[in-house]
């Protein structure tokens, strides 16, 4: 669902239209999955992102004009096109808060400041205490754990 919200968000909606068009978008899918059958060649992600598509575009026609957060009005905007790299960064900010759960807070810190805030090794282990080894051992951890969770990204 927060991949909806980021999808809902990037229109401007009010919050209240934001989530009628996401619980428009669930009913769709909790009506229709029960026949849905899954290819596994085919993304569920497009699936989604076109029922959000055509519910958006539903959504303009019979709600329009709507107030945007802004104030002003707006009667049937373009739909942004999200690109694949805001699906993933959505996708990959889950994942880093599950992997993050499943160590221990020195091996989370120790990979956090070396991969995502790009700081030297000696450096990270120096200001955590622990060793350069302990660096390299979490980094590896967290990328093994990334690799088995990278399915979700395609």
């Amino acid at each position: 669902m927060p991949l909806l919200w980021q999808w809902a968000k990037r229109l401007n909606l009010r919050e209240q239209d934001a989530e009628d068009l996401i619980q428009d978008v669930l009913l769709w899918l909790y009506q229709e999955l029960p026949g849905f059958t899954y290819n596994p060649r085919r993304s569920f992600r497009a699936l989604v992102w076109t029922i959000f598509k055509r519910r958006t575009f539903d959504f303009w026609r019979t709600r329009k004009p709507l107030s945007l957060e802004s104030g002003t009005e707006l009667s049937c905007p373009d739909v942004p096109s999200l690109e694949e790299d805001e699906y993933r960064e959505v996708v990959l900010s889950r994942i880093l808060t599950v992997i993050q759960t499943e160590f221990g807070e020195m091996t989370w810190r120790a990979f956090w400041e070396h991969v995502i805030s790009d700081r030297p090794v000696a450096e990270v282990a120096a200001e955590l205490g622990i060793t350069k080894g302990y660096v390299y051992v979490a980094k590896a951890r967290a990328f093994n754990r990334l690799r088995e969770l990278r399915d979700l990204l395609d």
